[in-house]
């Protein structure tokens, strides 16, 4: 009964209460990515790369906790690449990338008149690719989400007649 009761009061405030939200999101930072190739079956590049998960904690809170330029940046992706280039040999893929996204949404509810949600989402991608096909790319996508309604949405409710004649 308790939860007949509280799905019957959601439905109600749905239909009588009104409501004004509006949101927004940003985010924006830096990636060292690097791939390597690892032969399992090497101790010493088994070791190394043991050894490297503190080095890359240190540098991925070094690079998500501050605002790093671009030079201090390529300096830490040169300073870790030259320590596992001696035993893992050359990265099979190293890229610097530099996102950003924003993201907002609002929303109003008029109740037994309209509802409206809408939100947007933007984003941008540098990525500077260092091995194999060399260069910048770009990426930028973008979305949007709109619902709109005369009245509160409710439950569709399907009818079907059938006749048959003999």
């Amino acid at each position: 009964m308790k939860f007949v009761k509280s799905q019957t009061n959601r439905q109600l405030r749905k239909y009588v209460s009104a409501s004004l939200s509006w949101g927004r999101a940003k985010s924006d930072g830096k990636r060292v990515i690097l791939e390597y190739t690892i032969d399992p079956t090497d101790p010493a590049q088994a070791e190394a790369v043991k050894g490297n998960l503190q080095v890359l904690f240190k540098l991925a809170r070094r690079l998500s906790t501050s605002k790093t330029s671009a030079e201090e940046t390529r300096a830490a992706y040169d300073e870790f690449q030259n320590d596992n280039t001696l035993i893992l040999g050359e990265p099979d893929y190293a890229a610097l990338s530099e996102y950003g996204a924003l993201s907002e949404s609002f929303g109003l509810n008029v109740p037994l008149l309209f509802r409206y949600y809408r939100s947007d989402s933007l984003g941008r991608d540098h990525v500077t690719r260092y091995t194999g096909e060399q260069g910048e790319y770009y990426f930028f996508n973008a979305s949007r989400s709109t619902q709109a309604a005369a009245t509160p949405s409710r439950p569709s409710c399907a009818t079907s007649s059938s006749s048959s004649a003999s």
